[in-house]
């Protein structure tokens, strides 16, 4: 996996044969990490799928305190196997006794996640700000 940085703001993962499209980048907020996502997470293109995992497990797993929000402003598609690594991620994050919640998501993927109740266990916000606060605070998950 390639990895090129952004200055002081986070991480750039270059994703598809000519580089160009990015698959997230990784800010701090308020002592939160912040993992902002591309736009489609389908099933099929398990080499994304693959990055966005590691990606994800290796800074959930470094992340200090243990507080993650996952932006999904720019993500316009999510396949089942994309929801099973949001549930590995969560799963760790609260292994280490820590927060996560998600943002941003458009209406298709507000709705898959409605109607497989992921919402009953992810806190799911309109904005970033707002899930920053609430995973900077005092709220679990």
């Amino acid at each position: 996996m390639t990895v090129a940085a952004t200055g002081d703001t986070g991480l750039f993962i270059p994703h598809g044969s000519n580089g160009t499209r990015f698959m997230a980048e990784i800010t701090r907020e308020q002592d939160v990490t912040v993992v902002d996502l591309d736009q489609a997470y389908d099933a099929l293109d398990t080499q994304g799928i693959q990055r966005i995992e590691s990606l994800l497990i290796t800074k959930v797993a470094t992340a200090e305190p243990p507080r993650v929000v996952i932006d999904m402003s720019h993500t316009e598609y999510i396949g089942s196997r994309f929801i099973e690594v949001l549930f590995r991620t969560w799963k760790q994050i609260r292994e280490r006794q820590g927060q996560m919640a998600l943002c941003g998501l458009s209406p298709f993927c507000k709705d898959v996640l409605t109607a497989a109740r992921l919402d009953k266990i992810w806190p799911i916000h309109a904005t970033r700000a707002e899930a920053v606060a609430e995973v900077g605070g005092n709220s679990g998950v």
